[in-house]
């Protein structure tokens, strides 16, 4: 999965009819364990997803993640004694709420991998 910036679909936003690489591997996965009668819960959807988008589970358990946080948020009901200023203020603590975990997960995973690298090096020598 590239993290470029340009004309990567990665980068770039979903729409309805094409909502973009996660939700395509998600709907992907789903269909696959569905047709293969197998359980479509969460920790096959999240093994086939990041098969599928070659990354780590713990990344896409955390993008899961991060997308909850967001509807909480989206679909809240609007309180009419928050202004507009208030109302940026919650997008942005719920922002941090989503974004959380995957920071986390891709330190993780950095780590992980820095760790490797080690390991081969020393084999190496």
């Amino acid at each position: 999965m590239s993290c470029s910036h340009g004309n990567d679909p990665v980068v770039k936003g979903g729409t309805a009819e094409h909502p973009g690489p996660f939700m395509d591997a998600v709907i992907a996965t789903a269909r696959e364990l569905t047709t293969a009668g197998k359980a479509v819960d969460a920790e096959a959807v999240v093994t086939g997803v990041a098969a599928r988008l070659g990354v780590s589970s713990r990344v896409v358990g955390a993008l899961a993640a991060g997308q909850d946080a967001m509807a909480e948020y989206a679909l809240s009901a609007l309180d009419d004694g928050v202004d507009a200023i208030g109302e940026e203020e919650g997008a942005i603590a719920a922002s941090r709420r989503a974004f959380r975990p995957l920071l986390e997960a891709r330190l993780q995973d950095r780590i992980d991998r820095m760790d490797e690298l080690r390991v081969r090096r020393k084999i190496a020598r």
